[in-house]
């Protein structure tokens, strides 16, 4: 093999196992909240969004209505296809989204600083990812997620 076509080849190979590759080994789930689901839905303006909801059970996909505290959600105002690939980091992308992270009654709280970032899916109705979110009660989480998004549509409009 000439020079020229081992450096694309071995280019190639690195390219295939960046981070941003499905591939690429996640992080564990944030361990308070190592399960997750996502659902379409409608950013302020009624465009599409994204929630994606962490929680430390199981949520039942026929349940209709928020999931019950202590749960994380994480909304990105953009539909689920267009997210791979994407880093959404607060503050500065406040215009982008937003996750809040609820202990149980009205003892909620915003997040202050952080990210999620995206990956590419071998799946359009999976998301792969992860994040870091430091919220001002000093409570860190951080971790991968790999999950589906839901097919029920949202009506935005």
């Amino acid at each position: 093999m000439d020079r020229l076509a081992w450096v694309i080849c071995a280019g190639l190979a690195v390219t295939a196992c960046t981070a941003d590759s499905p591939q690429t080994e996640l992080p564990d789930p944030p361990a308070a909240f190592p399960h997750a689901m996502a659902v379409r839905s409608c950013a302020p303006w009624d465009g599409p969004a994204t929630d994606i909801i962490l929680t430390p059970e199981p949520v039942d996909s026929a349940a209709s209505g928020p999931a019950a505290p202590p749960y994380v959600s994480i909304g990105i105002w953009q539909g689920p296809e267009t997210l791979a690939g994407t880093t959404i980091t607060w503050p500065t992308d406040m215009d982008r989204g937003g996750a809040i992270r609820c202990a149980g009654g009205d003892d909620c709280e915003a997040t202050s600083d952080g990210h999620v970032s995206f990956r590419r899916s071998d799946s359009a109705d999976h998301l792969i990812g992860t994040l870091e979110l430091t919220f001002p009660s000093g409570v860190r989480i951080s971790g991968g997620f790999r999950v589906h998004v839901r097919p029920n549509p949202a009506l935005c409009g």
